[in-house]
């Protein structure tokens, strides 16, 4: 069913001369494995796989990132793995559960600005701390591209991109 659900969607955007695909907030190790098995029949489309995770080790639904990094990476499709729509205080732990099964993909990253709680309401995140004070670490734990998802606005983006021209710099 995942496979048929993501090959709608995959069918229609391949013909429109796409560098990429994205496909995000992938929450469970059973998706990624859907995903590989599609891009199968791609064999020309790039793409990346970014997780959604509840904690500083698992995706959203329980497994270990690490085991859905060496899933999605064991794909030639496959340039990046990462995580978005996460809450920014996990990432460093996420990046450095799964060193060594990344292989030679790219991480990308773009955690979530606030947690959403319902009914349309945001929570800041921890220490309500911006984005681009965790860019270090999380440069220094491997991620190559990084980014915001939810409640990321593009003063947030700009920060961001400094905060990596000055961690590279150092």
């Amino acid at each position: 069913e995942l496979i048929n659900w993501h090959r709608e969607t995959v069918d229609v955007i391949v013909n429109t001369g796409i560098d990429y695909l994205a496909f995000e907030t992938v929450p469970a190790l059973k998706e990624a494995e859907a995903i590989v098995q599609l891009l199968q029949e791609y064999p020309s489309t790039k793409a990346w796989i970014s997780f959604s995770c509840k904690d500083g080790e698992h995706t959203c639904h329980g497994e270990k990132f690490s085991d859905a990094v060496k899933v999605a990476a064991s794909s030639p499709s496959v340039v990046a793995v990462g995580i978005n729509c996460t809450p920014p205080q996990y990432i460093k732990s996420l990046l450095k559960s799964s060193e060594n099964e990344i292989g030679d993909k790219i991480f990308v990253v773009y955690p979530n600005g606030a947690s959403y709680i319902g009914g349309g309401l945001w929570k800041k995140n921890e220490n309500n701390k911006n984005l681009c004070a965790y860019v270090p670490d999380w440069i220094n734990a491997g991620a190559n591209w990084i980014g915001g998802c939810c409640m990321i606005g593009s003063q947030q983006i700009q920060d961001i991109r400094q905060a990596m021209v000055d961690t590279i710099a150092k």
